[in-house]
C-alpha cells in the first residue's frame, strides 16, 4: 500500500514548492526581509511605513520636544 510518487509527479511538486517560495519572495516578504536586514528603527520611532511605487515620499515632521515648566516651591513662614 505504501507507493511512492512516480519521478514526474516529484519533480513538479518540487517546481510547485519552489514557484511558492518565489512568489513569496517578491510579494511582501521580500519587504519584511529587506526591513530586518536594515535593523531596527531608532528607539521611539516607528517603521516608515511601506514604499509604493507612484506616490510621493513623506517627509519626516519633527516632534516638538515638551519644554520643562517650573514648579512653584512652597516659601516657608515663620511662626510668631
Amino acid at each position: 500500500m505504501n507507493r511512492q510518487l512516480r519521478p514526474k509527479y516529484r519533480l513538479n511538486s518540487i517546481m510547485i514548492i519552489g514557484l511558492v517560495l518565489v512568489a513569496l519572495t517578491f510579494s511582501g516578504c521580500y519587504e519584511f526581509i529587506v526591513r530586518l536586514h536594515d535593523g531596527p528603527p531608532p528607539e521611539g520611532q516607528p517603521f516608515p511605513p511601506p514604499i509604493v511605487p507612484g506616490t510621493p515620499t513623506p517627509t519626516a515632521t519633527p516632534t516638538p520636544t515638551p519644554t520643562p515648566t517650573a514648579t512653584p516651591t512652597a516659601t516657608p513662614t515663620a511662626t510668631p
